[in-house]
């Protein structure tokens, strides 16, 4: 199944970074937090909070890992709730006022940081169990390239046409609408691995 599992983790982790670069990358989420606080100082507490999550949840992905066979399917579970803290972004932009948005907004920044935490650790796992140790860097650095290209691509769209002309009246909503989308996408192709 190398030919399946390589082309499948390849396109998972390019479009999967495409989307979730529009999140994390010191850009659009900065921006936007900025734009409802006008405080640099909660912005940073806001950021530090899916780090926080990320930092903690770690040691969890490991144990829940440890003792099973397979792990297919928990990964799933765990990259679909980072996708659905990804639309709770987007959704509380385009439905919540400004004042409380905020602090959703920061609720669903952990609640990612917590699922990518364990996630990681779990694909990094399933990425030994599937690719051989002689295919893995070249897998890694190809999905690495063609995830910061569509990545810039997908940010100059992003800054250019969502959020300058204020894409669906938010576009900075629109833009983790369409980070949801393209994660979601990517996990579609983890539904295709073949796992030993």
């Amino acid at each position: 199944n190398l030919t399946r599992n390589y082309v499948s983790q390849l396109a998972h982790g390019m479009l999967a970074m495409t989307g979730f670069r529009l999140v994390n990358a010191p850009t659009f989420v900065p921006a936007y937090l900025f734009a409802l606080t006008g405080s640099a100082s909660l912005v940073g507490l806001a950021l530090a909070m899916q780090h926080l999550g990320a930092f903690v949840s770690s040691i969890f992905g490991a144990t829940a890992i440890e003792h099973r066979r397979k792990i297919v399917d928990l990964g799933l579970r765990y990259g679909w709730m980072m996708r659905l803290s990804v639309l709770g972004l987007a959704l509380s932009g385009f439905f919540l006022p400004p004042n409380v948005t905020v602090y959703v907004f920061a609720a669903f920044l952990c609640a990612l940081g917590v699922f990518s935490g364990m996630q990681n650790v779990l694909w990094n796992v399933l990425l030994t169990k599937t690719i051989p140790a002689d295919r893995r860097g070249m897998m890694i650095g190809l999905r690495n390239f063609l995830g910061g290209m569509t990545a810039s691509a997908v940010a100059y769209v992003g800054g250019k046409y969502l959020v300058e002309t204020d894409a669906l009246g938010d576009g900075y909503a629109t833009t983790f609408l369409l980070a949801f989308v393209l994660t979601a996408a990517g996990l579609m192709f983890r539904y295709l691995v073949k796992e030993p």
